[in-house]
């Protein structure tokens, strides 16, 4: 669970978010709702229902993409998914350079289609 996550990254018990928030996930195309458990700024288990392919790096965002986050899948079990964070899309630093560069574009795209279309359709 996002627990073992937290101990393997040494943050003990500094989870940033104890109550399920809900957010988004998406990759190649495809929008999903999803529920976060035990958010710290390392690491999260997800729940998203009906979950079938899901890439080893994706992304999430639990405040309508103002924020991005870029995960990485450490563990599944059906539609429980525990993720380590690499980065945000916005980083300031460009740590993430080329990843965080192609995506941004994208993650821009959804932003003024949401606002266009009050909405975004997910699964």
């Amino acid at each position: 669970d996002s627990s073992k996550c937290q101990r393997q990254r040494g943050l003990g018990d500094r989870t940033m978010i104890t109550q399920p928030v809900h957010g988004l996930l998406f990759f190649w195309g495809e929008v999903r709702t999803c529920v976060g458990y035990d958010v710290s700024s390392a690491c999260a288990r997800l729940h998203s229902a009906g979950l079938r392919l899901l890439p080893t790096d994706f992304y999430v965002t639990f405040d309508e993409f103002l924020t991005v986050r870029i995960c990485r899948l450490a563990w599944r079990w059906q539609d429980d998914v525990g993720v380590i964070f690499e980065g945000w899309v916005d980083d300031p630093f460009e740590l993430y350079g080329a990843i965080a560069s192609d995506y941004r574009d994208v993650v821009e795209t959804l932003k003024v289609w949401r606002v266009l279309h009050g909405g975004i359709s997910v699964k």
